[in-house]
Formats: structure tokens, C-alpha cells, sequence
């Protein structure tokens, strides 16, 4: 007697996901313009100097935590003839809530009002 063979079964077609392309440096500072509202004339040179500033901080094998960015580490190192590579790892904190939440919420720093604002509420 001969052995059932298994149904057949469909698998389904893996593609590769494409990454979306590099940002540029000009990119960026066409978003910081857009986010913040200055000038471009102002922007490049303050984007330069931070980019500057990150590749300096990496190429010591400093790690940096940066809000927005979030914490980078440098975990391994390698010279080659054309350049240094650094193979790094970031960690981005999950986005939190907009603003507290529950029953208690506003309680202490008064209904409607930002806790990080520094000006007191005005008298009436």
C-alpha cells in the first residue's frame, strides 16, 4: 500500500520591502524650515554644524541620547581604505500619550494647563 501524500500548499510569493530612499541633506533642511518657521539661511549653517557635531560624537564612539532622535550607540567599528563604518544601534522611545489620562487628570497642574509652560496664569 502506498503512503498518502500531503495536500499541496500554497505559499505565498516573498517580495523584498523597499526601503523608502535616503534622505538628503537638503531634504532636511527643507523640513527643519518648514517645522520651525526660519529662514534657510539660518537653518543650513545650524544643520551643518549639527551633523558636524553627531559625526564627531560617533567617530569618538560616543553614544548620544537625544530626544527626538533617541539613544544612539556605537557597537562595533571598522577602518577601511575608503572610509570608517560604523555599525550602530538606535533606540526610539514609543510615542507617549498626548497628555495625561484618568480621573485625576489636570488635577495638579490645573485644567488646560501645560506642565512644562513656565508662565503662571494671568490674574483676573
Amino acid at each position: 500500500m502506498r503512503a498518502a501524500t500531503p495536500d499541496p500548499v500554497v505559499v505565498e510569493e516573498s517580495r523584498p520591502e523597499m526601503a523608502a530612499p535616503a534622505m538628503r541633506k537638503k531634504e532636511l533642511v527643507d523640513a527643519v524650515v518648514s517645522r520651525s518657521g526660519v529662514k534657510p539661511r539660518y537653518v543650513k549653517p545650524a544643520v551643518d554644524a549639527l551633523l558636524a557635531e553627531i559625526g564627531a560624537a560617533i567617530a569618538e564612539g560616543r553614544d548620544l541620547n537625544l530626544p527626538g532622535l533617541g539613544k544612539v550607540k556605537v557597537q562595533r567599528h571598522k577602518k577601511l581604505a575608503n572610509g570608517d563604518v560604523y555599525v550602530t544601534r538606535i533606540r526610539q522611545p514609543k510615542a507617549r500619550p498626548a497628555g495625561p489620562t484618568g480621573p485625576d487628570a489636570g488635577a495638579e497642574t490645573g485644567a488646560g494647563k501645560d506642565p512644562k509652560d513656565p508662565l503662571a496664569e494671568a490674574a483676573e
